[in-house]
Parts: structure tokens; C-alpha cells; sequence
């Protein structure tokens, strides 16, 4: 009886918790694990989007260092095909997928900027391709600037209802979002248009280097579902979920506390890459070798 006792008052302590910061906290071990993501060459995903030509593929890539190629998964972790991008990608952060004019599409990141000493940052837009394709060649790449100077930024997403692409600096909170004219020239001056204020800490972890500490509520990630109107906003151990309304800004959205925050696995893994399925499911896998397709479960 005192460890049953024990554990409701743990459990409602933590609900407290999570009610005093704005935000209801998931359960733990929310995720079900659909496969490992293993190919050759795999071994530091960054970026992870739903094909919108395959339903029930993904599209995933290295961060940089490796080539430029695309790696097609099923919903079991399954490669089903590798396709080389022919562009000259610097430091490639995220992947989008979106429609735009009835042609799936693929808006891809070359954000990173560790050290903020890029004069300019890319998004490279390609038609989805083939899983048997070879290569693709980018339809168009958007050149861009930030008005405040040099940022680092690996979250990528594409608003298509205001025809824009968003991108969140990789920072502690306060951190800014961005925006491109998505049909815009191809010679940008990117857009504030949000920022996310301070979020409820997340929970230490043992052995932690003062550079995990520094980074753990940066944002890595985000994609939207636009069934049930959420903004998902990843973190390196939690997942954030903003309710939000038709030509709602992305500003006043941000402005609110989260609505539910979703844990991470307690791994040494780091998650860089989330995707939301036609579905309005949530997808998210992590660097390092053969990382875990995760789905939330519902």
C-alpha cells in the first residue's frame, strides 16, 4: 500500500508540475520504436520529412560532412532507396516536404552555422523525387541573410497557407523565428516573425557536459500538423506542442505555453529530426547508428 501511495503522489506531483508551467507533461515511454534506420553511410541523421509522393516513406539525411544524398525508409525502417542531390549543400541542417501548385516538393536546409561566420545561408527546393532515382538537381535555391546577423539554424518547416518557409535559430530561449517568401527572389533578407520566450526547463542529466546543458532546450526541429492545427517544436529531450488557428501569427502562437510537452527517450541519443504523416502522426529519430524510427503513440 505505501508504494502504490508513493507512486500516485509522484505521479500527481509531476502532473502539478507540469500544470504550474502552462503545459500538461506526457507520460513516460510515450513513443512505440517501428524500426532502425540502417544503411551505409547512415550515421548522423539531421533531417527527417513525410514523402508526400510515397505515402508511407520517409526522406531522411546526414548532417554535414557526408555527401549529399537522400535515403528513402518505409514505416519500418526498411531503405527502399538512396538518391544523390546535386547541389553543393555546406552544412545541411533539416528537411521539409511539402505540395506546392500539385508537385510534391522537398525544401532542404544548408543552415548550420556553428560558429555564425556564414556571410549566407541556403534552402535548396527539389521536386520529391523517385525511391530508383539516381540524382535530382534543385529547382531553385533561396540565398538569404538574417536582418540581426549570423545564426545558427536547424529547424526548417514550410508554411504553406502564408507561402513562406520557417526557421528557428538553434539557441537557448529566447530563441527567434524566421520566415522566406517561399515564391520570393532568390536574394533574401529573412523576416522575424516570432519568438519562443522562455519554455519550462527540461530535466537534467547525469554526467551532463556544460555544452549538453547549454543546448538542451534549443530547437532542433519543428514541423506542423494541419489536421488537428499543432506546431511541433523539438528539443534535444522534449517535444513541444503549440495549439494554433487559421492566419493565426506565428507570433501571438508562440507567445502561449505549450499545450503538452512530450518526452524524449532518457538516452544518450541526440534527436535532431521530426516529421509529421499525412496522418497527423509524429515521427522523430536521432543521430548516431542505426537510429530509432519512433512514432507517438496516440
Amino acid at each position: 500500500m505505501f508504494n502504490q501511495c508513493s507512486r500516485l503522489a509522484i505521479r500527481c506531483a509531476l502532473l502539478a508540475a507540469g500544470l504550474m508551467q502552462g503545459a500538461v507533461a506526457m507520460p513516460p515511454g510515450p513513443w512505440a520504436v517501428q524500426g532502425l534506420l540502417k544503411a551505409e553511410g547512415l550515421s548522423e541523421v539531421s533531417g527527417l520529412a513525410c514523402s508526400r509522393r510515397h505515402p508511407g516513406l520517409f526522406w531522411v539525411h546526414n548532417d554535414s560532412g557526408h555527401r549529399p544524398e537522400l535515403y528513402a525508409f518505409d514505416s519500418r525502417g526498411r531503405l527502399r532507396g538512396r538518391v544523390r542531390v546535386e547541389a553543393d549543400l555546406e552544412d545541411w541542417e533539416d528537411l521539409a516536404s511539402f505540395d506546392w501548385h500539385g508537385v510534391p516538393m522537398l525544401a532542404l536546409a544548408d543552415t548550420g552555422d556553428n560558429l555564425a561566420w556564414r556571410r549566407e545561408v541556403r534552402v535548396w527546393l527539389v521536386e520529391e523525387p523517385q525511391v530508383d532515382q539516381s540524382s535530382v538537381r534543385p529547382r531553385k535555391v533561396l540565398r538569404f541573410t538574417y536582418p540581426d546577423g549570423p545564426r545558427d539554424v536547424e529547424a526548417l518547416m514550410v508554411d504553406v497557407e502564408n507561402g513562406q518557409l520557417l526557421l528557428f535559430e538553434k539557441r537557448p530561449p529566447p530563441a527567434r523565428l524566421y520566415a522566406l517568401a517561399l515564391e520570393g527572389p532568390e536574394q533574401q533578407v529573412a523576416r522575424i516573425v516570432g519568438e519562443l520566450p522562455a519554455v519550462p526547463p527540461s530535466p537534467a542529466v547525469p554526467a551532463e557536459t556544460l555544452s549538453a546543458w547549454y543546448y538542451r532546450d534549443t530547437v532542433t526541429a519543428m514541423d506542423f500538423d494541419p489536421i488537428h492545427r499543432a506546431l511541433y517544436v523539438l528539443t534535444y529531450h522534449r517535444v513541444l506542442r503549440f495549439r494554433t488557428g487559421p492566419q493565426r501569427p506565428w507570433a501571438d502562437v508562440l507567445q502561449q505555453a505549450p499545450d503538452a510537452v512530450v518526452p524524449l527517450p532518457r538516452d544518450k541519443r541526440l534527436y535532431e529530426a521530426l516529421a509529421v504523416d499525412a496522418q497527423g502522426h509524429l515521427w522523430a529519430t536521432s543521430e548516431g547508428a542505426d537510429p530509432p524510427l519512433m512514432r507517438l503513440r496516440e
